[in-house]
């Protein structure tokens, strides 16, 4: 909706069943990117995982080796970076299970937290050779939605304690 989302928001999404029976509008379109289509590094070794121009959401991330550093730049702003492995392990707010976990030492991770985002999202990598999917959701153009930032409001905290209550308990 052109009225706007928030990191709460996209947060309830995932427990919304009713949600679920509602099919997207026209000019919502999802997409996905994944290692069969390689993205080519620059200078200093970053490889492009994904490109998303406009509002969105990126809604999936799956890594195979938690190997390397990651970064995710969001609205030409750098909110994560670090290790791969510590963005999977839980280890860079606000990502955590049950949103985001190591499947395995040798299964790489999955991350489900929505990435919201106003103008763009890249996603990048250096030193990690697995394979990998990042499924997003393009939002109509005018679509205010916050971004995710490295500090949560409290409306955020809380609906993410509530979501993670829900999907762990029922």
């Amino acid at each position: 909706s052109n009225n706007g989302l928030s990191q709460a928001d996209l947060l309830r999404r995932l427990i919304d069943l009713d949600r679920l029976t509602v099919p997207p509008t026209d000019d919502e379109q999802s997409g996905i990117f994944s290692s069969s289509k390689c993205g080519s590094k620059d200078k200093d070794g970053w490889e492009n995982w994904a490109t998303v121009q406009g509002p969105g959401v990126i809604t999936r991330f799956w890594c195979e080796r938690l190997a390397g550093e990651l970064r995710i730049i969001l609205d030409d702003q750098p909110v994560v970076r670090g290790k791969v492995a510590d963005f999977f392990r839980g280890a860079i707010e606000p990502f955590g299970e049950p949103l985001t976990y190591a499947i395995s030492a040798d299964a790489g991770g999955t991350s489900y937290y929505p990435i919201g985002f106003s103008k763009s999202c890249k996603i990048e990598v250096r030193g990690c050779e697995g394979r990998y999917q990042i499924d997003y959701a393009a939002l109509p153009q005018g679509t205010q939605v916050e971004p995710l930032a490295g500090k949560m409001s409290e409306a955020t905290e809380k609906t993410l304690a509530m979501v993670a209550s829900t999907l762990k308990n029922g």
